[in-house]
């Protein structure tokens, strides 16, 4: 019904939703007649843009089961964490091609040039009413599994882990995010990588079902996103925390009057920054946490108002905490976008408990407002002086510092203390201190058992390409 309608831009091409469209179909036709069977496995390890969208939709027109994996990682068929299919072939950026897999090594191809041309000038119309009998995968069940997002890669391809997640995960996920966000068209500028749950979500499937546009930058310096967003009219941002740090350091900020919502996720936001994307940025924050099995746990739409919380669970989720629910514990979640299962090579690990609940491993509290207050991750958690602290607190409160733009605390061996809180800290690039004046502002500011024993600065702090976590 809206097929003229810009769904794709870069800062070259532009593609209507027709020709996407198209493109995804031509796509599934190609792989059916190449012999792909309802439920094998597409490698898809490209750059975000129209070969991904079309490599994306089209497998999974076909009945296929897409295995997204970052174009970094270099991975043979045997360490993909299959859920118990063959991998018929790999869609990479940089072979321009599709290749077929076969227990004597790789032969036949499908050119993608044959198939993917979402910026043609002109894209002939298929007939719908051909359309379900000529793609069967159209049949797809609510449980099948559609997408099985690799993490955790970083030790080991052998360790390579897959989460799986069905259509209806998916699409639960999405409805969530659209009612939550507005019913109008959602219009992103994306630069995270589609490859991850967060990117999936927010800057392709989201617009895609709002009937929206997706404007992607393949490089950028954070300095250059207010012009960027006010450019194309961008009504959603969706970005980590360590991208508004940087943003609200700006000495001068572009005005960005089309923009409607902001959305952080990722990790934890600090109390400063929210205050001052509302206040220096005068952008609308909005925060989501949950992780890339559970999907959104709980938005806070007022995190500016009570920066301590991550706010009330999403539609159709449930939470259980600890022994009751006034009590601090580990959180638990239960509901219809929680994956089940993962796999790690051909194996099956169950995610879930008896009652279907999963256990997301962080600890956490509700507040008198049913609002949930996280406190860390179970692992994270030490003592120190006789009082239990997170590191990810640590890491908060050195944030307030108006000259670190990034923390990572660890844990270290003391042979007096035993185990300590170490933390490497990012500066501000207009700062001009060493690690001893940030030591002497903890002895200030910072309750003692607050204070890490060892700091570094650097230059900047490494983040794992194959995380687990959305925000956490």
């Amino acid at each position: 019904e809206r097929g003229d309608t810009v769904l794709l831009t870069d800062d070259h091409q532009a593609a209507t939703a027709r020709e996407c469209v198209n493109s995804s179909v031509s796509f599934a036709r190609a792989l059916l007649n190449s012999g792909c069977h309802r439920g094998d496995a597409v490698l898809l390890q490209v750059g975000n843009g129209a070969d991904f969208l079309v490599g994306f939709f089209g497998s999974l027109l076909a009945g296929c089961t897409v295995v997204l994996l970052d174009r970094e990682t270099d991975v043979s068929e045997r360490a993909l964490p299959l859920p118990g299919t063959r991998c018929v072939g790999t869609l990479r950026s940089h072979e321009n091609n599709l290749v077929r897999w076969h227990p004597a090594g790789l032969s036949g191809s499908i050119p993608l040039a044959d198939v993917v041309r979402p910026y043609s000038e002109s894209s002939s119309e298929y007939n719908d009413a051909e359309y379900p009998a000529a793609l069967p995968g159209r049949e797809c069940l609510a449980g099948d599994v559609a997408v099985v997002l690799c993490t955790s890669g970083t030790s080991g391809l052998r360790q390579l882990r897959g989460i799986v997640k069905t259509h209806e995960n998916l699409m639960e996920e999405v409805r969530n995010l659209h009612s939550l966000l507005g019913s109008t068209p959602r219009h992103v500028l994306s630069m995270l990588p589609w490859s991850y749950i967060y990117g999936l979500l927010h800057h392709l499937l989201l617009p895609v079902y709002s009937e929206g546009s997706i404007h992607y930058v393949r490089r950028y310096t954070p300095s250059e996103l207010p012009a960027l967003i006010a450019r194309h009219d961008i009504n959603l941002f969706v970005a980590v925390p360590a991208i508004y740090r940087v943003l609200v350091q700006l000495t001068a900020v572009t005005p960005c009057p089309s923009l409607e919502w902001a959305v952080t996720s990722g990790a934890p936001l600090d109390e400063s920054t929210a205050a001052m994307i509302t206040t220096h940025l005068g952008w609308p924050l909005v925060e989501i946490y949950g992780s890339t099995e559970t999907g959104g746990i709980c938005v806070n739409t007022n995190k500016s108002d009570n920066p301590y919380s991550v706010g009330v669970p999403m539609p159709g989720i449930e939470l259980s905490i600890g022994e009751g629910q006034t009590e601090s514990g580990r959180v638990k979640v239960r509901g219809k976008t929680v994956s089940d299962r993962t796999f790690t090579g051909g194996m099956a690990e169950d995610l879930l408990d008896a009652d279907g609940w999963y256990d997301t491993a962080d600890m956490g509290a509700l507040d008198g407002l049913g609002e949930l207050q996280l406190q860390g991750r179970t692992s994270r958690i030490i003592k120190v002086s006789g009082k239990r602290i997170s590191l990810d607190d640590i890491e908060a409160r050195l944030l307030v510092h108006e000259h670190i733009v990034d923390v990572a605390a660890r844990l270290i061996s003391d042979r007096l203390h035993g185990e300590v809180a170490a933390v490497d800290v990012v500066l501000a690039a207009s700062a001009c201190l060493e690690a001893g004046d940030i030591n002497t502002w903890c002895r200030t500011h910072l309750p003692s058992h607050y204070r890490p024993r060892l700091i570094r600065v650097v230059d900047n702090i490494p983040r794992l390409r194959l995380s687990k976590s959305v925000n956490g």
